[in-house]
């Protein structure tokens, strides 16, 4: 049972009274449209509640559980989720410009239509995420893990990438221009129409991965791992292959030229 209801919570916003909701039992509450910018949730359990369309700007739900919420629609424009568990969570069409999500709970989140512009994602966990159409410009993701997760037509521009896991991610119309990509887990990832042109993909690992019309023109592919991989009308023009492994590889209209290591 929640410790309050959403007419007490309403009278207190009405009154401008300060709310701090910090280790409150929120769960299932029906939240929808209210605004609640600077509140704090911090540790708050909100399991299942409803924040559809609320104003949550710069609302703090650090280690907060947001299991199963809905937040479709709202604003949460410099929130801060720091280690909240947001698993399973609604938040599709959301404004998270700028929001800092570091070490959150995103595992099998719905972010279709999300806005992440310069949002911080370090060591977070979007395995199995949807995130059809997100704008990840500017956005940090250093040690991000998307295993599993369904990236179609996400805006990478500018983004920040450090060792990221994109075990089994599925990738299609992603464009990854020029990124640094160095040391990326893709191992069993199926990349269908995506641009890696003058990528940085020193020791990336595409073991058993299936690309298909994925451009690698100028990319830096020395120690790459092929190895098992299908590789469809896949672009290596420039690309440089320095000791890139390409044991059992099943080449499809792809011509690939592998360079001994150079000698400095």
């Amino acid at each position: 049972m929640s410790d309050f209801t959403r007419n007490e919570i309403q009278r207190a916003l009405l009154h401008g009274q300060s709310l701090n909701l910090g280790g409150a039992d929120l769960s299932g509450l029906d939240l929808s449209n209210l605004i609640f910018r600077n509140t704090l949730f911090t540790k708050a359990n909100l399991e299942g509640a409803n924040l559809l369309g609320c104003n949550l700007e710069k609302a703090d739900f650090q280690e907060a559980n947001l299991q199963g919420a809905n937040l479709f629609g709202s604003n949460l424009e410099q929130t801060n989720f720091i280690q909240a568990n947001l698993h399973r969570a609604n938040l599709r069409k959301a404004n998270l410009q700028r929001a800092i999500l570091e070490r959150a709970d995103l595992h099998s989140v719905r972010l279709q239509g999300a806005c992440l512009l310069q949002a911080n994602l370090s060591h977070a966990v979007l395995s199995n995420a949807d995130l059809q159409k997100v704008d990840l410009r500017f956005a940090t993701l250093k040690h991000t893990k998307f295993t599993s997760a369904i990236l179609h037509e996400v805006d990478f521009s500018e983004a920040k990438f450090e060792k990221n896991d994109m075990e089994q991610a599925w990738f299609s119309e992603v464009n990854l221009s020029k990124a640094c990509l160095e040391f990326v887990n893709m191992r069993g990832a199926a990349l269908f129409d995506v641009k890696l042109n003058g990528a940085k993909l020193m020791q990336a690992d595409f073991l058993w991965a299936t690309l298909e019309e994925v451009d690698l023109s100028n990319a830096d592919l020395s120690f790459a791992n092929f190895n098992y991989s299908t590789l469809k009308s896949t672009l290596f023009t420039g690309a440089d292959m320095t000791l890139v492994d390409f044991d059992d590889v099943t080449l499809e209209d792809t011509v690939v030229k592998v360079f001994p290591r150079r000698i400095q």
